[in-house]
């Protein structure tokens, strides 16, 4: 039996679903303007940048968590959400073939879709990052029902080599020079100078690692003030806008690290992680020289940051020293350095140990410096590792030297 509905009923019930969401619309208060740092000040979720450990270096090791916020579009609460979380880790595992970026992103959106995404991208160190090959797994699940994407990539002039479940692939490369993705831009901003210069610098970037988007174009703002928690904090903008995507704003510190990632009502804000709030897992400063050690030809030296005494190299020495992590998390190493005339082909390195393979902290290959204090988060292979290893080498001619001091490994 067909039962019909007058047009009118349908018509009236299309009126009376449009005035209620009108009545709810009218009863919020819109944001009236795009997101920025005030913005996120007000709805509580941006108090001024986090606590973080004093040292930064863009180039070394680093490992840096998001928070991923959403708003609806209105100030008023519940409108603004903090779906999941993002990590983005740092490694140089050769240091003569760029470095290596670890994405892990979770986020579950309002109707409780959860996406997982997890992706491994070794990078040209360009201006932009450039990825050079890659690979990413991305789950989708709600309720008992999954979906899953898993990929590998290797860029090969212009073309792209890909590998999608199982299925062989052949994409368009970039067919540009300057050329980047997504993921890695919040890695390139980090190394950028704040400098004018950079305007207008045009590139392809890759959404997702999937989607070819070109006619990019890199903007410097420069420094902007902003009351944010009743202080003044200066942050330094940079501005992606292209075909095919919403515009980026980057919000980067005085130290390089970034902040703030902006795109329309979504937002990356970068979390705390207090030194302060860390146990001393380990620490030595060479008092009795290497006991805690295994050295390669090195020795002890009075030449000291702190204490009496320091581990001294020169030539292809080395020390290393085997420390449990287990149990640990975030875990952190700081040291002292000294460096002596360091010439064309000399390095001093350090690296940790994961129980396979090393890889770099820092790596420096020239000059001299006075005794300076470092400090690094690892990534997470450094993590509740039982084999893990801390290991500090030279490759230096006979009368150059390096020296290291007051050694710790700490974690939460």
């Amino acid at each position: 039996m067909n039962i019909q509905v007058p047009k009118t009923f349908l018509c009236l019930l299309l009126a009376i679903a449009f005035l209620m969401c009108s009545v709810d619309a009218m009863s919020k208060t819109s944001l009236k303007v795009p997101l920025d740092p005030n913005i996120l000040d007000e709805l509580g979720y941006y108090t001024g940048p986090p606590t973080l450990p004093e040292w930064f270096d863009p180039c070394d090791s680093w490992k840096q968590t998001y928070s991923y916020f959403t708003n609806d579009g209105y100030i008023d609460a519940g409108e603004s959400h903090i779906e999941g979380t993002l990590v983005v880790n740092r490694t140089i595992p050769d240091a003569n073939l760029g470095f290596q970026l670890k994405i892990d992103q979770n986020v579950t959106d309002d109707e409780g879709v959860t996406n997982t995404f997890s992706a491994t991208i070794n990078c040209l160190l360009n201006t932009f990052a450039s990825p050079n090959d890659w690979s990413f797994s991305s789950d989708f699940s709600r309720m008992s029902s999954t979906t899953a994407i898993s990929e590998t990539a290797v860029i090969d002039g212009n073309i792209i080599d890909v590998n999608r479940d199982g299925t062989s692939l052949t994409w368009p490369g970039p067919n540009d020079s300057n050329y980047s993705a997504d993921w890695c831009m919040l890695e390139a901003v980090q190394r950028l100078p704040f400098s004018y210069d950079v305007n207008g610098t045009t590139f392809t970037t890759f959404d997702n690692l999937s989607v070819r988007k070109e006619n990019q174009v890199l903007y410097y703002y420069g420094p902007e003030t902003w009351d944010i928690d009743g202080n003044n904090v200066t942050l330094y903008k940079f501005v992606q806008i292209g075909d095919g995507l919403e515009p980026y704003e980057y919000y980067l510190d005085s130290d390089h690290r970034l902040n703030i990632v902006i795109t329309m009502s979504r937002a990356y804000i970068l979390q705390s992680t207090s030194p302060a709030g860390l146990d001393t897992i380990w620490s030595d400063g060479f008092e009795d020289c290497f006991t805690n050690w295994t050295t390669g030809g090195a020795y002890c030296s009075t030449t000291s940051y702190e204490g009496a005494k320091s581990g001294k190299m020169d030539n292809t020495e080395n020390v290393k020293a085997s420390v449990s992590t287990s149990g640990y998390e975030n875990v952190t190493v700081k040291y002292a350095r000294k460096l002596d005339d360091m010439q064309s082909g000399d390095s001093f390195t350090s690296e940790w140990y994961d129980g396979s393979s090393w890889t770099t902290i820092e790596t420096i290959t020239s000059g001299f410096t006075d005794w300076t204090l470092k400090e690094f988060e690892l990534a997470g292979g450094a993590d509740d590792n039982a084999n893990f290893e801390i290991r500090f080498k030279v490759n230096n001619t006979a009368t150059n030297y390096a020296y290291v001091d007051s050694v710790e490994i700490m974690g939460e």
